[in-house]
Formats: C-alpha cells, structure tokens, sequence
C-alpha cells in the first residue's frame, strides 16, 4: 500500500517512507519480539498494488506458506492485509491457527475492500489505487 493511501485513512502523524510505500518493512520492530517464540517469522512485502490484485497477493502468501511447509501458522495482518490473509486462510484452513487483524479489513464473504470503503462513508473511487481501473478493491474474496 502506498504512504499516500495509508495516511488517507489513518489519523494521527503521517507515515512517510523513503519510497512512498508501505511493506513488511512496518513489522520491522515487531519481528525481533516475535522470534523467540516462533520457528519462523515471515513480514512480505506484496507486489505493487498499481500491478497486482487481491488474487495475486492471495497467491503470493499462499506460495510462501507452501514453499516453505509452514503449519500451525498465526497471520497478522493490517489495512489492506487482512483482506490477504482472509483468502489465505480459506485457501490453507489446516495450516492455520490464529488470525491477528491490527486496524485491518475483515471482510463479510464476497465483500471488496471497495465495499468496505464504501460502508465507511468514503468514496473508494478518490483512493489512491482502489479506482481508476485498478481492480483491486473491487475484487471480493468468495
């Protein structure tokens, strides 16, 4: 997500990065914490949101749980991250344990992240990436 989007919807100080966008870079000051008591701690960055859609990220954290034969796994996700680890856990219900939304989507099946921003009173057409073409928000997880 882009720094511009994130802080659209946020209050508070803004964030800003480097290159305008917002990663796995942001669990940076969390991870550390969490290795101890895990076998692994993964923080993806997900493809560009101009060149990607739901279904790619989807696939894209559906290949790391199955490339690297992860079980028993506990998903955090914020913003735009929860409609991603939504469609993991349909995808791979067995190898999931625990969902952590942190000021995340939770969508209603079939609900777009567009709907969502919609049923805030927002216009999901003057966010940065949810309109002009781009189909992501658009997109509903089924």
């Amino acid at each position: 997500m882009s720094t511009e989007t994130w802080n659209r919807f946020t209050i508070g100080d803004p964030v800003n990065t480097p290159d305008g966008k917002m990663g796995g870079r942001i669990w940076d000051p969390l991870v550390p914490e969490l290795r101890p008591h895990a076998k692994s701690v993964f923080s993806p960055t997900l493809g560009d949101e101009h060149a990607h859609d739901l279904t790619d990220h989807v696939n894209q954290i559906c290949s790391l749980v199955v490339d690297n034969d992860l079980h028993d796994v506990v998903f955090a996700a914020h913003s735009y991250g929860g409609m991603v680890i939504t469609g993991v856990a349909a995808r791979h219900a067995g190898r999931v344990r625990g969902m952590v939304y942190v000021d995340a989507a939770l969508p209603d099946p079939g609900q777009s992240l567009f709907d969502i921003i919609e049923s805030g009173g927002s216009d999901p057409l003057s966010v940065s990436g949810a309109g002009g073409g781009t189909a992501l928000h658009r997109e509903a997880l089924v």
